[in-house]
């Protein structure tokens, strides 16, 4: 059975993390941000919705608009 993670840690994920996104290359950032429209594209088509919030919370992480 999966650990579950301390609240502190992702609070540091998210506090490090995002700032960093700004800090990248457009290319880059372009480049990431198509790959997780896709991939919440692919989340949407499985029939586990914790695929859909997983790659809701890691959008909202990087700063990356979602298709409605």
């Amino acid at each position: 059975m999966a650990k579950k993670m301390p609240g502190w840690i992702v609070n540091l994920i998210i506090t490090v993390l995002a700032p960093l996104v700004n800090l990248l290359t457009p290319m880059l950032k372009e480049e990431l941000t198509d790959f997780v429209v896709k991939l919440y594209e692919r989340a949407k088509g499985t029939d586990n919705p914790i695929d859909d919030l997983f790659v809701k919370f890691l959008a909202a992480l990087l700063e990356i608009d979602l298709p409605s």
